[in-house]
């Protein structure tokens, strides 16, 4: 045996051994020596191994791979074989000697071969593949790294040598993986005269990184699929275009010309002489040549078949010339001709619809009604920008007549270009209106017709996106202010279509005065024509005093409206009775008798929702609300159908406040057929019933339009920030937040008419209300004008829940796109650089911090980036209005950004347009050249070393940093050098243990020596391998120990010093181990909390033990050396010592 410093072993290096049974058959058979045993011919049978001068079998659970088969048929002087599992040739009386057998990649060659053969191998076919060659009987590879010169020399030898052609030949490096042979070809260099790839240069030794990627690739031509050509590779040229501007794509490829293959490029057959060579290229578009950008040799050649990339340049155009592109022939971005080369105009400073008509004319379009665009059509690049500062007055007959300012700034990105839409739908000719005019055409009486609007000197019609607010707003335009103006168009309507060209694409999504005020989208107009031009019907003025039902089944019933001051409207339910209702019956020519005012909603913040109330006997009284899976105990769509609203759906929610009404109906049962709440079954209150005042039951009705959306407030906290409802079917319903982000929020912003630039998506919100799910997988760019132009599903509804409702928060103020990153702090309008409004970036847009909340010391010290701060609060009535971010943030401790702090929804104010914010402002702390201070715990006596340097808070590098160096700091900020004046022992060295409290030296609480004092150890992460650590340092058995927690042998008066130990049994003592001394181990240690052990005592050197093993004759041999039981290593073992 040997000794033990010879060797570097760990317990994965223990040595075992296993026993045999007596009866086991001993044979003259080699260690190694194998065998195909019980099978029916030499080839196949139970393998078995010879170990010691034992047969034994290999078991096949984790051993039956083709690799094992091939390796143990070649040892047996066959070609290959397969693998049969489950004792296929029967069970052997021999044991199990070989448990696992894993043989790798390059463990032999699997087929035999013919020297000195080369073929390519791995690839689709015998002309693509890597070079294998055939060595002793071998295949092995060419390693493509190191010195090997990848290039067309090598691929022509290759190709030429296998019966190939040379021309065309390309050669790669890792496109097929190798897992199957060694390298032998290393540093190979051929210069294309060479027969074979053996006659170049190369070396037979050496290494290749990336083993499995590293084998060179070659591909070859057929020898009749290609014509020699005098050219050098990389050239380019297009062949077989009607122009020379257009026609395939030809590479110059090893003295051939050869095509590309297309993938989402214009494609055409190649035919002829011209093979597809290439699978791809991936420029970035600033290179001069093709074989500047990556390379288009990839395997996926394989997939290609005939079709090459097929270009169509574009020709030189004539200086002067001017153009619309992107978009149509009379819509697009503006391009103008300088020197041979399209570019663009900025639309940063002065573009308005005086330069659109200029351009339109020179267009030949007519210049009134042209409409300048303010956005980009696509957010493309789109190279030079030619023109800055276009100044026109309109008048002009080409843009080169127009002034041009010579100071106008430099435009502010290369997607600031500018657009025009010409009118084009129909006639447009001048008018002396004026800007935002609107008349209404076509009509039978002043209060209908088409809308048509008055923009750049012309009249033309208006597309509506469908918009309930539209019909009011041109009517409240026209001086029609009843409310109840209605949408009509012109494919229902008698209104008939424009003449003229269409100049408005509107979103209202308020009532407004003029359209002006709604969202438009001129860039949208191309994509609507006159079948849709919108027309309305206003309000006629009613008389006052008359009465009208609205939205009953039928003219009996319906929601009371009386006219004052010519203007419909409702009225309260407060007192409404049925003697009120037989009134109004009379009134508007139906019998009084029997009228009744069955069902009401009281207490609601709107007539549509409250309380629910049913009248009984002449009084009113309330619902029982309960909530289980089937019901909430009140119907409340067929509530709200009694209550007049037929074209939506409702939902029941309990009352906020207890009920003083007295509790008529304890349970309300509709079947799914009813339409009244005749046909549903009542069952009423008594005094056995369930519930009682606190379970009163309330109604929210939804009386939707067909595509509208809505914001439900989160908690009334904010109306800007709440679930988004989309009406579909009449149906109020929700989304799904799965991959819902800030560019559909955007869209919900923009459709709702809020600002989308700020948008922030916040995931789920919980709200009990028991909705539908009307969209799922929303997948909006963040463009769009409304979430319906956006693609989405309802696929995958069975993942969305009511606790998945998309919610979202918008605002509406008026704010610029930023470069800030996201987390980005600034501080404004304080009286020095370290105070001010606390401002954060968020998807390029600065937010606004809310006051609220944030006096702890950490939020304030992460937006400091230091370790102190005072944070205060301030309207900051000097400065613009930004949006407050929609979280607060809780930072548990100094971060390096507010957005790696915990968050949640915003609370601390009623609405984003209110500007009455309470902005939070911080002044952030200076300090004095030399101070110290610890931060991080709360506690001014733990934490980290904050240093003043030149008034600025800074940290100390723990290189070096020692306890001589704490207890100075210590002494500094007034403390003990020593963290306990009790156990100081300046006897003691750090790192030295002992064990008080127990019966007898091998137990009890452990403690350290740590800076001349004795200190506690806390038993967080408190384990055996610890414990045996502190016994193998006491001098006791190394193995064996027991780790103890919880102050078993008393809690002491030692401080802790350490806590979550990791030691390693290759420790010799516990300082050496892995620990933790920090705020933690003062602030969560508690006195209950001490570590302790119980070693065992030593045995007697020279022992040995079995260990580990449910039988006495197998197991982990142990042998005692230093009073300590241990393993053998491994290495070097061998049946003579298991014997």
């Amino acid at each position: 045996m040997n000794g033990l410093n010879d060797y570097s072993c760990y317990h994965y290096d223990d040595a075992a051994v296993l026993c045999q049974l007596t009866g086991v058959e001993n044979s003259t058979c080699t260690t190694g020596e194998v065998r195909l045993a019980d099978g029916a011919t030499v080839y196949e049978g139970r393998v078995e191994v010879c170990e010691n001068g034992v047969w034994g079998s290999v078991c096949t659970r984790y051993s039956s791979n083709v690799r094992s088969a091939y390796t143990f048929c070649q040892e047996l002087g066959y070609q290959g074989g397969i693998v049969l599992p489950n004792s296929h040739f029967g069970v052997s009386n021999n044991p199990i000697l070989i448990y696992e057998l894993s043989c790798g990649d390059f463990q032999s060659n699997l087929t035999p071969c013919v020297e000195n053969k080369m073929e390519l191998y791995g690839g689709p076919s015998s002309r693509h593949g890597n070079i294998r060659v055939c060595v002793n009987g071998s295949w092995v590879m060419v390693c493509g790294y190191g010195n090997t010169v990848i290039d067309n020399y090598l691929a022509s030898v290759v190709c030429s040598s296998i019966g190939y052609s040379a021309y065309g030949a390309k050669s790669a490096r890792g496109l097929w993986n190798n897992y199957n042979y060694p390298y032998q070809f290393y540093n190979v260099q051929c210069y294309g005269n060479e027969s074979s790839l053996l006659d170049c240069q190369y070396n037979t030794t050496g290494s290749c990184s990336n083993v499995h990627n590293a084998a060179v690739t070659v591909f070859c031509l057929l020898n009749d699929e290609f014509i020699p050509a005098n050219c050098t590779d990389g050239d380019v040229r297009l062949y077989g275009g009607s122009t020379p501007n257009q026609g395939i794509l030809h590479v110059c490829s090893n003295g051939i010309w050869g095509t590309v293959c297309s993938n989402s490029f214009s494609r055409k057959t190649t035919g002829g002489m011209f093979p597809i060579i290439y699978s791809s290229f991936n420029c970035q578009g600033n290179e001069v040549r093709l074989f500047s950008c990556s390379s288009g040799l990839h395997s996926s050649i394989q997939y290609c078949t005939n079709n090459a990339i097929e270009l169509n340049c574009e020709a030189n155009c004539t200086s002067g010339d001017i153009r619309l592109a992107d978009g149509g022939y009379y819509y697009g971005r503006v391009e103008v001709c300088v020197e041979g080369i399209w570019g663009t105009i900025c639309r940063d400073s002065y573009w308005d619809n005086n330069e659109a008509s200029v351009v339109c004319r020179q267009l030949g379009f007519s210049p009134y009604g042209s409409i300048a665009i303010t956005s980009s059509w696509n957010s493309e690049e789109r190279g030079i920008t030619f023109l800055t500062g276009l100044n026109c007055n309109g008048t002009e007959d080409t843009i080169f007549d127009c002034q041009v300012d010579a100071n106008a700034p430099v435009c502010s990105s290369n997607w600031a270009d500018a657009n025009v839409v010409c009118p084009a739908h129909g006639v447009s000719t001048y008018s002396n209106c004026t800007d935002g005019d609107i008349r209404l055409v076509g009509g039978s009486t002043v209060y209908e017709g088409r809308v048509e609007v008055c923009l750049n000197n012309a009249w033309g019609t208006v597309y509506n996106s469908y918009r309930e607010y539209f019909a009011q707003t041109v009517c409240n335009a026209l001086g029609f202010t009843s409310p109840g103006a209605m949408n009509t168009y012109a494919y229902n309507t008698k209104f008939g279509k424009g003449s003229g060209p269409i100049l408005m694409y509107t979103y209202c999504y308020y009532s407004r005065n003029s359209l002006f005020d709604c969202t438009l989208r001129p860039q949208y107009i191309p994509r609507t024509s006159h079948e849709y031009d919108a027309g309305v019907r206003c309000e006629t003025p009613c008389e006052n005093g008359n009465i009208r039902l609205v939205g009953g089944s039928d003219p009996l019933i319906g929601r009371v409206e009386l006219c004052v001051n010519k203007t419909w409207g409702t009225i309260c339910d407060d007192y409404w009775d049925d003697n009120d209702a037989s009134v109004v019956c009379r009134q508007v020519g139906f019998s009084g008798q029997g009228a009744k005012a069955r069902i009401r909603l009281v207490d609601g913040a709107t007539t549509m929702e409250g309380k629910a109330q049913i009248c009984i006997n002449r009084v009113w009284g309330a619902f029982c609300y309960r909530e289980n899976y089937y019901s909430y105990g009140v119907d409340a769509t067929i509530i709200c159908r009694e209550l007049g609203y037929n074209n939506g759906n409702g939902v029941t929610y309990l009352a906020e406040s207890p009920s003083v009404d007295i509790l008529l109906i304890a349970d309300m049962s509709c079947s799914q057929s009813a339409t009244s709440i005749k046909q549903c079954s009542l069952t009423h209150y008594t005094k056995l019933s369930y519930c009682d005042a606190r379970h009163t039951a309330a109604v929210r009705c939804h009386n939707c339009t067909e595509g509208s959306i809505r914001l439900i407030p989160y908690n009334s906290y904010s109306e800007d920030i709440g679930r988004v409802e989309v009406c579909v079917d009449g149906t109020w319903g929700s989304i799904c937040y799965h991959y819902f982000t800030d560019n559909d929020a955007q869209v919900v912003c923009r459709h709702l008419g809020y600002t989308a630039l700020g948008s922030v998506s916040m995931g789920g919100l919980h709200y009990d209300d028991n909705i539908p799910l009307h969209i799922v997988n929303l997948n909006c760019t963040g463009n769009e004008e409304s979430i319906w132009d956006c693609p989405s599903s309802t696929q995958g509804q069975g993942s969305c829940t009511v606790y998945t409702d998309v919610s979202v928060a918008c605002h509406g103020f008026s704010v610029e796109y930023s470069d800030c990153a996201n987390g980005q702090i600034r501080l404004s309008n304080g009286t020095s650089k370290m105070e001010g409004r606390v401002e954060l970036c968020y998807n390029h847009v600065w937010f606004g911090i809310c006051a609220d909340g944030y006096n702890d010391y950490y939020d304030t010290g992460t937006i400091c980036n230091s370790t102190g701060a005072t944070g205060y609060s301030n309207s900051f009535l000097d400065l613009p209005n930004l949006p407050l971010f929609p979280y607060e943030f809780y930072c548990s401790s100094i971060m390096g950004s507010l957005l790696k702090c915990s968050k949640g929804v915003l609370n601390c104010y009623s609405n984003t347009y209110s500007y009455s914010h309470k902005y939070l402002g911080v002044t952030c702390q200076e300090c004095v050249h030399g101070d110290i201070k610890l931060t991080g715990s709360g506690y001014s006596s733990i934490g980290v070393i904050n240093v003043c340097v030149n008034n600025v808070w800074g940290t100390v590098c723990n290189t070096g940093f020692d306890n001589a160096d704490a207890s100075v700091v210590c002494a500094q900020l007034g403390f003990s050098r020593y963290v306990n004046n009790v156990t100081v022992d300046t006897s003691c060295t750090t790192g030295d243990v002992r064990l008080v409290g127990g019966p007898n030296e091998y137990e009890g609480r452990v403690e350290i020596c740590y800076n001349q004092m004795w200190g506690a150890i806390c038993d967080y992460y408190w384990d055996t391998t610890d414990a045996n650590v502190v016994c193998k340092q006491l001098g006791h058995q190394m193995t064996g120990s027991i780790s103890v927690r919880e102050s078993y042998y008393g809690q002491g008066q030692a401080p802790f010093v350490m806590r979550r130990l990791h030691c390693s049994s290759s420790d010799s003592s516990l300082i050496d181990c892995t620990h933790y001394f920090d705020s933690g181990t003062a602030l969560y240690c508690g006195t209950n909390d001490a570590a302790s052990v119980v070693c065992l005592e030593a045995c007697n050197d020279g022992d040995v033990r079995l260990s580990g093993s449910s039988v006495t004759y197998a197991g982990r041999v142990e042998l005692c050396v230093e009073r300590t039981w241990t393993t053998l290593c491994d290495q070097t073992w061998d049946f003579n010592d298991a014997a």
